[in-house]
């Protein structure tokens, strides 16, 4: 009964979003209160719980996101996590949550362990807006990842990301910047995923030309 409740909850999700989302019929759960903006993409057996995607963002398949916020334009590949769980090592006797969570389904304890209920800004994850994270990458709970950042395949994000900075590795550390501060300001500053649709596709050309572009709306 439980699996078919699922089934018709994702089933509805699909129906209401299918004019302007693609999403593939039978291979994806969504449970929860999730939203699309619209042009927005999941791949097969992805699983998504009270989350939502900004426009045309798009996740691969496989992926599991859950609490998440996603911004405008991200490019998610597939074998994507946001892993939640946390576990007491130092000041507990037990790493075991029958000892710390007051949620599990059998508990010893009355009261949480803080960390185990850490997110960002009531996300598990926050992810900016037109952010590439490549294929099987694990991303830790409460972890933000700011605008324009690249995270490369098979990475594991332990902290916070900065906007416009390229990270990989296990754990995963920066690289580079993508552009200079200077510029990096000026992209924060004038923030071209939230002009209207209209406007991003008159002006789409001139993304091709980083520099230009941002001496001409200095």
């Amino acid at each position: 009964m439980k699996r078919f409740l699922k089934y018709l909850i994702c089933l509805v999700y699909k129906l209401k979003y299918l004019t302007r989302c693609k999403i593939y019929a039978t291979s994806n759960i969504i449970l929860g209160r999730c939203s699309f903006e619209g042009k927005n993409a999941l791949g097969y057996r992805t699983y998504i719980s009270n989350t939502s995607l900004g426009y045309g963002s798009y996740i691969g398949s496989d992926g599991e996101f859950s609490h998440c916020i996603i911004g405008r334009f991200c490019s998610i590949g597939s074998y994507v996590r946001v892993v939640s769980a946390m576990h007491p090592v130092d000041k507990n006797i037990s790493t075991h949550p029958a000892f710390y969570s007051k949620d599990y389904y059998f508990s010893y304890n009355k009261t949480d362990f803080v960390e185990h209920l850490k997110t960002c800004n009531g996300y598990e994850c926050e992810i900016g807006n037109d952010v590439w994270i490549g294929d099987q990458v694990l991303i830790k709970g409460g972890i933000s990842i700011g605008d324009g950042a690249i995270i490369g395949m098979g990475s594991v994000v332990t902290h916070d990301v900065a906007p416009y900075t390229v990270i990989a590795g296990v754990p995963a550390k920066q690289i580079r910047k993508r552009f200079n501060e200077d510029m990096i300001s000026q992209l924060l500053r004038f923030q071209w995923w939230n002009k209207s649709i209209t406007w991003i596709i008159e002006h789409s050309n001139e993304f091709l030309r980083p520099i230009e572009f941002l001496e001409k709306y200095k």
